[in-house]
């Protein structure tokens, strides 16, 4: 994507310009990128993969994947404010486990698993992908 300021000026020609022009134009552009990452969220959001974008961009800055860890100290109340709305998730790293939608599930197995009389161990298996719109057509049908 480029943008107005970047269209219409040359970064020597910025470098050129008088300095309350450069300022001027420094600061439109600045004002467009951060609308451009505003739009970015916003549609994150609505397609339910904003905790996908954080994490990408986490790996951008270590400030970031700093802040991106301590993320974790609030996992119950991010899953309390999080609708889960797919049954998939990317795996990025070991920052992933503190997903919401990880967090959730892994709480309902606590809360839910009785372990079976006389058995020692639990296997869980995942469905195989091809019958994952199966899985979810059952899952919607039941809610």
């Amino acid at each position: 994507m480029q943008l107005p300021i970047c269209r219409k000026y040359t970064a020597d020609e910025l470098n050129n310009s008088q300095k309350v022009n450069r300022k001027r134009l420094i600061a439109e552009h600045n004002l467009h990128i951060c609308m451009a990452e505003i739009d970015t969220v916003k549609h994150a959001i609505v397609e339910g993969s904003l905790w996908d974008l954080v994490e990408r961009r986490s790996h951008g800055h270590p400030s970031m994947a700093s802040a991106l860890k301590h993320l974790s100290f609030y996992r119950e109340d991010l899953e309390k404010g999080t609708r889960i709305q797919r049954a998939w998730s990317f795996y990025y790293g070991a920052e992933s486990l503190v997903r919401p939608e990880i967090t959730k599930h892994q709480r309902l197995l606590l809360e839910n698993y009785k372990k079976p009389e006389n058995t020692n161990s639990l296997l869980l298996i995942t469905p195989p992908p091809h019958n994952l719109q199966q899985i979810q057509r059952i899952q919607n049908a039941q809610s």
